[in-house]
């Protein structure tokens, strides 16, 4: 048997369109074992010069060994994070784990890395995710709130769905810069699929403030009977899927911006493609849909959905390797 155990947190088969970080995990079972060294084989059984997560915030070169000591069977190894950059080479990559004992190495283990090309993207589901958003009348007014649907609400003052009773009341006035405020679209109508009716301006209501916090706590605390939850987004997925939870706020930067968008669906055919509603500009859609081009509903495609991952986005160009820095939903608590 091996002494050498070594495994991956995350996954270890992706496209090569972003970058991704390979975690280690290795676990020694032989006290004779003072030292581990790692090196990364390229597909075409080549030797790569390699960097960690550590080399690439410092700037470092890229190494072609690394030795890391061990003493009682605590390894150092752990969390060490392999970076492959996007557009790297396709195929089978290879991260070796070679045990060495009184500075002579011994048994080598390997962890198989999948690098795959790009695939092209085709929503399978359109017509099944429109059901489930709601759109202002042509007279400009708003459905009522339905639970297990999302009413949508729009930013943007040039939007035909922009409904501006959602931006201004009689205390205050957001009609001018909207723009500018897709969070509290989103918010609005992550909400509205748990039947809580609260547009953008209304949320300024609750708390007697113009301004409010990235979490939107004093306007949850002020409605009484919801609350903020926090995760990855395969955790706060399964919540989704159960009773009262709502869809997916997921925010990001890409260059140029921020953003925020409402994951409502998964596609049953590729599970790393989502359906987001965006508050923002609408995109001509009619290569997936197969109808009209005014489409809210965006294809996200999130291979890893943590904090720090990148997604893609093949309809809205600049969100393109959009960076995640909040993944989150809202729980109703009556």
């Amino acid at each position: 048997e091996n002494p050498v155990r070594l495994s991956a947190k995350g996954p270890v088969q992706f496209t090569n369109v972003l970058a991704h970080y390979v975690t280690l995990r290795a676990e020694v079972s032989d006290e004779r074992i003072t030292g581990l060294t790692l090196r990364v084989w390229k597909p075409d059984g080549n030797q790569a010069a390699y960097k960690t997560r550590q080399h690439v915030q410092k700037g470092w070169k890229a190494v072609r060994s690394h030795s890391y000591s061990v003493k009682n069977n605590q390894e150092k190894l752990s969390g060490t994070e392999i970076y492959f950059p996007s557009d790297c080479e396709t195929g089978q990559w290879r991260i070796e784990v070679c045990a060495v004992v009184k500075k002579q190495e011994m048994s080598s283990v390997f962890l198989e890395v999948d690098v795959q090309k790009p695939y092209a993207i085709e929503p399978a589901d359109y017509a099944r995710v429109r059901e489930l958003v709601r759109f202002p009348a042509s007279d400009g007014t708003h459905p009522a709130v339905k639970r297990g649907t999302v009413r949508f609400c729009a930013q943007l003052p040039e939007d035909p769905c922009f409904v501006l009773s959602d931006w201004r009341s009689l205390q205050y006035d957001f009609s001018e810069d909207s723009r500018d405020k897709c969070t509290r679209c989103i918010l609005s109508m992550a909400l509205s699929w748990l039947g809580i009716d609260c547009t953008p301006v209304r949320m300024s209501e609750l708390v007697r403030s113009y301004k409010l916090g990235i979490t939107y706590d004093p306007v949850t605390k002020a409605l009484g009977n919801v609350k903020r939850v926090d995760g990855d987004l395969e955790t706060l997925w399964k919540n989704y899927q159960g009773k009262g939870y709502s869809p997916i706020y997921l925010h990001f930067s890409y260059q140029g911006g921020m953003h925020a968008l409402l994951l409502i669906a998964r596609d049953s055919l590729n599970p790393e493609l989502y359906y987001a509603v965006n508050s923002s500009s609408a995109v001509n859609a009619s290569r997936y849909t197969g109808g009209a081009g005014h489409e809210h509903i965006i294809p996200i495609l999130i291979e890893e959905g943590e904090i720090g991952k990148m997604i893609q986005s093949p309809l809205v160009r600049r969100y393109h390797k959009g960076k995640i820095d909040v993944i989150r939903q809202w729980r109703r608590t009556d």
